[in-house]
């Protein structure tokens, strides 16, 4: 006697979908995570190369330039609050940091953070940067003026250089043992002229 398909009871049919919701649920939500993180390391990406810029053209230009970051309505924003014919894009709005929940400067929590950035390369105030998202933490490292760097993990404290060291600006003098000779007088010349 041979065997007849059965169909699938309206049970089965549920609980197969029940499955596949709740694996789509889950994929979707590690989705969302990867695209939020993804946004937050561009948003942190954007702000170090737009100081970057911000700095090749002050040193360019010889010109002080300024960057503020600063918190708006629960979202923290970055604005090119430098000379209008230096600025950089086309657009005088702020960029958002997206992701971004807390920022710290060395630790200290801060609503609004003006950094200056001189015709010399410099960042005021140098310092490490913190930017914070519920589950990741990322830094920008700017004690280093010409090297702005981002990192996944806090930096070291490290000695930078803050002043260059001094050299004596004096001639070597010579050893006493060394006799200054000087040059025989030769008599010069007279010269006779022939004319005719």
């Amino acid at each position: 006697m041979k065997k007849t398909a059965r169909p699938f009871t309206l049970l089965e049919i549920m609980i197969c979908l029940l499955i596949l919701s709740v694996a789509a649920g889950a994929i979707g939500m590690r989705i969302a995570d990867a695209l939020s993180t993804h946004r937050f390391h561009l948003a942190v990406s954007d702000f170090t190369s737009q100081l970057k810029e911000l700095q090749l053209l002050a040193m360019t230009h010889r010109a002080d330039m300024e960057l503020r970051l600063f918190k708006d309505k629960e979202e923290w924003k970055y604005q090119n609050k430098s000379e209008p014919s230096l600025k950089v894009g086309s657009s005088a709005a702020p960029f958002l940091l997206s992701g971004s929940q807390m920022v710290f400067l060395d630790g200290k929590t801060f609503t609004e953070l003006p950094l200056q950035i001189y015709s010399s390369g410099r960042i005021e105030p140098h310092g490490v940067l913190e930017f914070q998202t519920e589950t990741e933490k990322i830094w920008v490292d700017m004690r280093e003026p010409l090297h702005i760097k981002i990192c996944n993990r806090y930096p070291p404290k490290e000695e930078y250089i803050t002043q260059l060291p001094e050299f004596p600006c004096k001639s070597p003098a010579l050893p006493s043992s060394i006799e200054q000779k000087s040059l025989p007088n030769i008599p010069a010349k007279e010269e006779t002229s022939t004319r005719p």
